[in-house]
């Protein structure tokens, strides 16, 4: 079946033409999988579903976040402490050694 659009910006006729160049299609192979997938996501069951399958992504890559951000938090707070208590050897190490040197 032939059909005829009338009234496309001249912009968009270039933007089609550039991705059709990279997909390797023709305008009008482009133009018809473009149409396709429209109505094809115009479906009721397609419509219906991708709220709920888009928000389980999402909640889903919160819950991986949440559980990434607690265990760098954790090893964090890890490091803290082993820093800590290096400092705190040497501490006592220099401070033992200028204890020893008042001694003298």
């Amino acid at each position: 079946m032939e059909v005829k659009i009338r009234g496309i910006d001249e912009k968009i006729i270039k933007e089609i033409d550039k991705i059709a160049d990279r997909d390797k299609l023709s305008r009008n192979a482009l133009i018809v999988k473009i149409l396709s997938d429209y109505v094809a996501c115009k479906d009721e069951f397609l419509s219906n579903s991708l709220p709920k399958i888009t928000k389980s992504l999402v909640e889903n890559e919160l819950k991986r976040l949440t559980l990434t951000a607690d265990c760098v938090t954790e090893n964090v707070y890890i490091a803290t402490l082993k820093m800590m208590k290096s400092a705190e050897k040497i501490e006592i190490f220099f401070t033992s050694d200028s204890d020893f040197s008042q001694k003298k």
